[in-house]
């Protein structure tokens, strides 16, 4: 009987043994899993994490962004960030991450974005608007989906802008069915062909393409070279090197002047005072096509036989500038800084910039009074009050009178302005004034630049732009290039040292131009003007606010304006040696994760987690935040269950 109690004991013992072994190896495999499945759940933050950052860096560099990021240490994992452009500028993203064992990817598609006022628009004193065939101008982003095609997340540009007036004109003149825009309507009404035409956004953005152009195709170049360095300047342009090409005078581009294959251009593309009229399905551009005309002339713009636009084209006239015969007699005194006209004249005053800050705490307000011939204007808000008259903010200003003025002088006055201490700037009793400047007062304060006058080099203080940079349309080398009936005034409101750094004269810097007012053929007020514009035999003309975008690597007024858009994300994780475990895709318009049933809990299931030694039951999409502080996923060893829904 003993030994059958010790056999019996015996047996016993080895079942706990078997039993408490059991136990150990399922705590262990248990461990293990819940091991793994953290190591996913931080790979997919990593993976995540690595894509927006890859993004981020899109954002800054654009299509400059470095390719390739290896191994991007973060804590408990990496990852490896790869960027690929695309044929149009677009860039694919990929990201994979490794956390243990575990792997997670993302992919997307990044594409960039500028607004313009719409796909085509016209201006002009008249405007004669024909089609022919079929043609199409359209303001639907076909490279990124507009709502107005039923679905996406971008709503489309109009169609065709002009002013109202001649809205109504084009709409009986062009077969109205080959325009779409905005509010998705294939006929041509108010939210299609509107009026809303604003010269100062167009002339703002001349400007700064002026002063950054690659390319100037000579008026003097016959038109087959003009054709011949078009094309030239359009196959060494690319989506991350665009180009600004500005043509002076006619560019015909045809079945007699054509280029040698098909050839795209990127970038903007700019015919000054002259006709524009492709008639070739070997030119695309992406980009914006600018013809800009101030002659008082008839000026014709075609696009035919399949000719390629996609951006923004523009064809417009600029109002009341003088060509450069027009020039009144007008001289600087040298005991004032005016200048003095002879004989009757006409003028233009332009504020070409202002900087000046209060040791970079805020931007000191600055105002300006112009005085014609004893007249005094002020045009762009009261002199004599800081908010209502500050132009040192980003605007356009520029003033034209529009009259004849008899002999006499014209003068600019300036003035800058201080916030009173422990006020908060918005009213205009907050400020006081600092400095005034007067064009009669002659001091280093102010200086008077002309044709050929020395090149300003003075850096901007505090890093704010330098003179340089706000004249520099009109520099040639070391010195000013302007015409002869223009002077450049540049201010400095903010002290009188000129050894300061913080002497900069940049402060306020304007620009006039004179006009004479004596001959019958040089008016203040444009004559008859007219834009003949025909699209048709398969042209196109497709808004593309990716393609505009590309300029904000050479232009800041569409740089600033840019912005990134993920057009679409993949994601897709793996556990070691395992299938693909979980894999969701998202678009802007469609987040929703579609989860199978092999696959991880969606983001409204709960998980059971172990947390500060309690049991809690917490929703899928918060299960990263908690491992973040600790938490692992199973139910602790002892300890009270919870739920938690927050």
């Amino acid at each position: 009987m003993g030994k059958g109690i010790l056999i019996t004991v015996g047996f016993m013992l080895a079942g706990a043994s078997y039993l408490f072994l059991g136990s150990e190896q399922a705590v262990l495999e248990t461990k293990s899993h819940q091991s793994e499945y953290q190591h996913l759940v931080i790979a997919r933050d990593v993976a995540r994490s690595g894509f927006e950052r890859g993004v981020s860096a899109i954002r800054r560099d654009q299509m400059g962004v470095a390719q390739a990021f290896e191994q991007v240490q973060m804590p408990d994992g990496y990852y490896d960030l790869t960027i690929t452009p695309r044929i149009y500028g677009d860039l694919d993203v990929q990201v994979v991450a490794h956390s243990g064992a575990a792997q997670d990817s993302v992919r997307g598609n990044v594409i960039f974005t500028a607004p313009f006022p719409a796909a085509v628009t016209l201006d002009d004193q008249e405007i004669d608007a024909r089609s022919t065939g079929t043609y199409s101008i359209s303001g639907v982003d076909r490279r990124m989906p507009s709502r107005g095609e039923g679905g996406g997340y971008r709503e489309p540009a109009y169609g065709l802008m002009t002013t109202a007036a001649h809205a109504g004109a084009i709409s009986g003149t062009m077969n109205t069915t080959g325009i779409v825009g905005r509010g998705a309507s294939s006929e041509v009404e108010e939210h299609s062909l509107a009026g809303g035409y604003d010269e100062a956004y167009f002339e703002a953005l001349y400007d700064e393409a002026r002063a950054s152009s690659s390319t100037l195709i000579s008026l003097a170049a016959p038109l087959a070279t003009k054709v011949s360095q078009l094309e030239s300047a359009m196959r060494s342009s690319g989506p991350g090197n665009p180009k600004i090409v500005r043509v002076a005078g006619d560019l015909y581009v045809n079945s007699g002047l054509d280029f040698t294959a098909p050839a795209t251009g990127y970038g903007m593309l700019i015919v000054e005072d002259g006709d524009f009229s492709v008639s070739s399905d070997k030119f695309n551009w992406e980009g914006i096509v600018m013809v800009r005309k101030q002659v008082e002339d008839t000026v014709a713009v075609s696009l035919r036989n399949g000719a390629e636009v996609h951006g923004g084209f523009v064809a417009y006239d600029v109002d009341g500038l003088p060509t450069n015969e027009c020039v009144p007699d007008f001289s600087i005194p040298s005991d004032q800084h005016s200048l003095d006209v002879h004989e009757a004249y006409g003028v233009r005053i332009e504020v070409l910039g202002a900087a000046i800050s209060y040791g970079g705490q805020y931007d000191v307000p600055v105002t300006m009074q112009i005085d014609i011939g004893g007249e005094i204007f002020e045009p762009f808000g009261d002199y004599d009050k800081a908010i209502d008259g500050n132009v040192n903010r980003s605007d356009y200003f520029v003033f034209e009178p529009g009259e004849v003025f008899s002999p006499g002088s014209v003068r600019i006055n300036a003035r800058s302005w201080l916030r009173n201490s422990g006020t908060a700037g918005t009213n205009e009793s907050d400020w006081y004034t600092y400095m005034t400047k007067s064009s009669t007062d002659v001091d280093s304060r102010l200086a008077v630049l002309k044709d050929n006058s020395s090149k300003p080099t003075v850096p901007g203080f505090l890093d704010q732009e330098s003179v340089e940079e706000f004249v520099a349309p009109y520099v040639a080398g070391n010195v000013m290039s302007m015409d002869d009936n223009q002077a450049i005034f540049l201010f400095e409101l903010g002290g009188y040292d000129t050894s300061s750094p913080a002497f900069d004269m940049q402060d306020l810097v304007v620009i006039v131009t004179l006009i004479d007012g004596t001959q019958a053929g040089c008016v203040v007020q444009p004559g008859t003007s007219r834009l003949e514009f025909t699209m048709g035999d398969g042209a196109q003309v497709h808004y593309s606010s990716e393609a505009i975008a590309k300029l904000g690597l050479l232009l800041d007024g569409i740089d600033t304006q840019n912005r990134v858009a993920v057009t679409k994300t993949s994601h897709q994780a793996r556990r070691a040696r395992e299938k693909i475990r979980y894999a969701t895709s998202t678009t802007p318009d469609n987040t929703e994760e579609e989860v199978t049933e092999e696959q991880t809990p969606p983001a409204h299931e709960k998980v059971t987690i172990c947390f500060k030694g309690q049991v809690r039951e917490v929703h899928q999409k918060l299960l990263a935040k908690f491992v973040s502080k600790g938490a692992f996923v199973g139910s602790c060893p002892t300890g009270s269950y919870g739920d938690d829904d927050d």
